[in-house]
């Protein structure tokens, strides 16, 4: 390929030992890798082996940004987006889901006309962002799911869409315009954040109490065995199969606690009007609070006056 294209490369569950770092190097001479991370760049060239293959085997979120075209990759454990969870969300040609045995690739790939310099720090960076969407993705949770379906719906503000009259999937627990890792998601899939804020409206919400207390509930039920085996897992840093096993099924029963009622969706149509109706407020919001700030920069000029004044006769 003719064109710069940056790789960033993330482990965030498990960090890589020796012999991974080595393996991982053989993949490019002047890539930079570390036990958390492998980025590298080409202008006329490309990856040499398989991105999908070196995230399966090594890591847990890809980022790869070249002009024109953005793909976002995530490795999960198999058990956390079944077919049936897949099906809810399904947003052709943007949001992919690859089963690799137990593990699951959630992919999100866009492409546009647009040109520009790809930055790699920036790619970097936003990399690191990304990373949370990984975290609520571990912990059981399906908004990255719900907004890929949501980036995949056509044009916020055209008219007459073909797609007026769906209805919504479930609308998951942890949807919030103001998360970070919402946001970030968000940015990466272009959505109009209007659009995410209309639908966080009806995502359930649940706070740090009750989020301990049913962690609490949920450990009182757990066969002992499952615990004791987590525990040493966790104590002598074992291979993480028992710990993690314990962490899907409690993410797992924890969103079937807070999945929304069926009966709460609403329609394509019915998200576009309420995402005009918070776009004018907050433009509203935004004109009042610029004319607000203008005003008070107006009161400081007129209250230095004779200071500047002052300043300009002596220049």
């Amino acid at each position: 390929m003719s064109y710069h294209q940056a790789y960033e490369f993330l482990a965030l569950t498990r960090p890589l030992d020796s012999a991974a770092q080595a393996s991982v190097r053989a993949v490019s001479s002047h890539g930079s890798v570390s036990p958390a991370r492998f980025a590298v760049s080409y202008d006329w060239s490309e990856l040499r082996v398989s991105a999908n293959d070196l995230l399966a085997r090594h890591f847990d979120l890809l980022l790869v940004r070249a002009p024109g075209f953005a793909r976002l990759a995530i490795k999960v454990p198999a058990a956390l987006i079944d077919a049936a969870t897949e099906a809810l969300y399904l947003a052709e040609d943007l949001q992919v889901v690859t089963r690799r045995g137990d593990q699951t690739l959630l992919s999100w790939q866009l492409e546009s006309d647009e040109g520009g310099w790809v930055n790699d720090d920036e790619v970097a960076a936003e990399a690191s962002d990304l990373a949370a969407v990984h975290a609520a993705l571990i912990a059981g949770e399906l908004w990255p799911l719900y907004l890929g379906w949501l980036a995949g719906l056509e044009g916020f503000d055209d008219n007459n869409n073909d797609d007026d009259d769906e209805s919504e999937p479930p609308v998951p627990a942890g949807l919030s315009a103001d998360d970070p890792a919402c946001r970030a998601l968000a940015a990466f899939l272009r959505c109009d954040a209007d659009l995410v804020a209309a639908s966080a409206e009806a995502s359930p919400r649940s706070s740090p109490h009750d989020q301990q207390s049913f962690a609490k509930a949920w450990l009182a039920e757990a066969p002992i065995a499952d615990k004791d085996a987590a525990l040493a897992d966790l104590l002598v840093g074992g291979s993480g199969e028992a710990l993690g096993d314990v962490r899907r099924r409690f993410a797992l029963d924890r969103r079937q606690a807070l999945a929304a009622p069926a009966e709460a969706r609403r329609s394509v149509a019915s998200l576009r009007q309420r995402a005009s109706v918070l776009r004018v407020a907050r433009k509203n919001t935004e004109a009042a609070e610029a004319a607000r700030a203008r005003a008070a920069h107006l009161d400081r000029v007129a209250q230095s006056a004779p200071a500047l004044l002052a300043e300009v006769l002596r220049l």
